[in-house]
């Protein structure tokens, strides 16, 4: 195999193994399993600080080979129902771009719901992120910005 292929093996394996971590993280916070309900609250809480309501939003952003891989979430303790909306904008060598996604959601109670998901690749750019929620009598919102 070639050094490229090689390359592209190790960096397949990375994304793989990347993925099956969230993936894992994810089902903990939703697993209706042997702990029931308040080992779902349990793992849910001690990943999102809950201290300001019983609803919260997340945008997780990691880079796999180059490619920026954005998660929109709800995370929440009750059932609820509403619209988000995320905004993505960038600017960097001389070029700027705008992403605006939204949408119906509902999620279930003591779970993390992903509302999005996009993958970004500009090198060089800065992107700046905006998700609102808005559900049963619940607003929040969650900014991000970062470099690639």
């Amino acid at each position: 195999m070639t050094h490229n292929g090689k390359m592209l093996a190790a960096g397949l394996m990375s994304l793989l193994v990347g993925l099956g971590a969230g993936g894992a993280a994810i089902g903990a916070a939703t697993d209706s399993g042997a702990n029931g309900v308040d080992g779902q609250q349990a793992a849910i809480a001690d990943q999102i600080d809950f201290s300001s309501g019983p609803v919260q939003c997340e945008i997780a952003v990691r880079k796999v080979n180059g490619v920026v891989m954005l998660e929109n979430r709800v995370h929440t303790l009750e059932d609820i129902s509403g619209t988000y909306s995320v905004r993505v904008s960038s600017h960097g060598n001389g070029n700027r771009s705008s992403i605006r996604q939204g949408g119906y959601f509902q999620a279930e109670a003591d779970s993390a719901k992903v509302l999005g998901m996009m993958q970004l690749g500009n090198r060089g750019a800065t992107y700046d992120i905006e998700l609102s929620i808005e559900a049963d009598g619940h607003a929040l919102a969650c900014n991000e910005r970062f470099k690639v």
